[in-house]
């Protein structure tokens, strides 16, 4: 609330009782025809509201954006990172970001990783592209290559210069991975040093 009044945002807050809490929500954002779903991560365990149990099949189905956040504590939010792949850039993850860092007057740093074999012209051309993805942005921003050949591990590491990290949760990895909660994104969520934010772009709506 005390976040709200500040940005001059109107905040409602309403109680569901149901015996589907995935069904309700699905049902939910369908009504309101809402964008964005946002959700409090909680972890991999059995029977928590994540991506391994009914709500998995759900998120493919929803008609808006889904965010799920990690609070790590972190009270200011002054750095941003925001990780993309080279595969898939995601331009609306990479606003995301931009969004969260003029509300928390942060600066951005958009991170993407390299095979260490890289030369350095696959560098540049990568580099053109992300800032090419970055624009326009209206707060400091910075591009950053990385070569390395344990990109998981590195951009966990790489997290604790940070204080919140943004992803794109592309989906698509195998369900036995999912069953078992080993999801390269989970891990992520689970093990950065700083509060994270990925984003599921829903299928249907133009960035």
């Amino acid at each position: 609330r005390t976040m709200a009044r500040k940005n001059e945002v109107t905040i409602y807050f309403d109680s569901v009782t149901s015996h589907d809490i995935y069904a309700s929500i699905h049902e939910i954002s369908k009504r309101l025809h809402c964008t964005w779903l946002v959700r409090e991560w909680a972890g991999t365990s059995s029977g928590t509201f994540t991506q391994h149990n009914q709500m998995g099949s759900i998120v493919e189905h929803l008609e808006c954006h889904l965010v799920t956040f990690r609070d790590a504590g972190v009270r200011y939010f002054r750095k941003i990172l925001v990780y993309v792949k080279q595969e898939q850039i995601s331009r609306l993850t990479i606003r995301l970001a931009s969004h969260l860092a003029h509300i928390n007057d942060a600066s951005v740093t958009v991170v993407c990783f390299v095979d260490a074999k890289a030369s350095a012209d696959q560098i540049e051309n990568l580099r053109v592209k992300l800032s090419d993805a970055s624009k326009p942005i209206s707060v400091p921003t910075s591009i950053s290559v990385i070569k390395s050949d344990s990109e998981l591990e590195t951009i966990i590491n790489v997290s604790v210069e940070y204080d919140m990290l943004v992803f794109l949760d592309e989906g698509g990895e195998s369900r036995v991975k999912s069953l078992l909660g080993k999801r390269d994104n989970d891990k992520i969520m689970a093990e950065a040093a700083c509060s994270v934010v990925s984003l599921r772009e829903a299928k249907n709506l133009k960035n």
